[in-house]
């Protein structure tokens, strides 16, 4: 449900420009956060995932995953933008969408994407909505 929701509000916020209707764009929303599948977790799991990565860090992300039971699926849920990506392209899905996956938390390394900035603002956007 959260990435269609993202992926509506990109359509939104592109609508009317030179990026609007590019299914790039639509990939990338739909897929920024496919990582997550690694986890295994649900929302409540999620929600522990995220407030554990805030308390230790987003370094422990690593050592975490290579644990066993509920600390390695922690870490595989903080690594969830890493996975996405490599998850895309071995699905054969559009180097954007990978990249976008991969880059969606770390502002840092947005530029690099070679997505465009309006997109790149569009995308954020639509998912911190």
């Amino acid at each position: 449900r959260h990435s269609i929701g993202v992926a509506r509000r990109v359509q939104l916020a592109l609508a009317g420009t030179e990026y609007a209707n590019q299914p790039e764009w639509l990939e990338a929303a739909l897929l920024h956060d496919v990582g997550k599948l690694d986890s295994r977790l649900g929302v409540f799991g999620r929600v522990g995932a995220t407030l554990a990565g805030m308390a230790a860090g987003q370094h422990m992300a690593d050592a975490w995953s290579a644990k066993q039971g509920i600390t390695r699926r922690v870490g595989l849920y903080l690594r969830h933008g890493e996975l996405g990506e490599t998850r895309i392209r071995i699905a054969g899905g559009g180097e954007p969408a990978a990249r976008w996956a991969g880059a969606h938390h770390d502002r840092d390394t947005w530029t690099a994407t070679g997505i465009p900035a309006p997109v790149i603002e569009a995308l954020h956007a639509a998912d911190d909505d």
